[in-house]
């Protein structure tokens, strides 16, 4: 039983680690990615993309999964891909917004 209750821990820890949206995985990338470049709108660029990645490889492999191994497996899948792509792309929009709503920084000459 501790070693079944370890296990599913460990797969939920693999699991939320994954880079894309909402999960902590995401939140992580985006931490390194700002850390090492100094532009948040960058690290924010980044993930939404890995994120959108990570979608279509779990679409992709949901699909195969319908194909040669289990439908309801595979489906689960697809489903899981479809909801963080749909995310990622809602997120595109969300920060294209904001940094659309920021002030600008340059100074006016005059």
């Amino acid at each position: 039983m501790t070693f079944t209750a370890s296990a599913f821990n460990l797969l939920l820890c693999v699991i939320n680690l994954l880079p894309g949206y909402p999960l902590d995985g995401a939140r992580v990338l985006h931490a390194l990615v700002w850390q090492r470049t100094g532009r948040e709108d960058l690290a924010t660029a980044a993930t939404i993309r890995v994120g959108r990645y990570l979608g279509i490889s779990l679409i992709a492999t949901g699909m195969l999964g319908v194909l040669f191994v289990d439908a309801f497996a595979g489906l689960s899948l697809v489903i899981a891909g479809w909801l963080s792509w749909a995310r990622a792309a809602s997120s595109t929009a969300g920060a294209s917004c904001r940094a659309s709503s920021r002030p600008s920084r340059e100074r006016r000459r005059g």
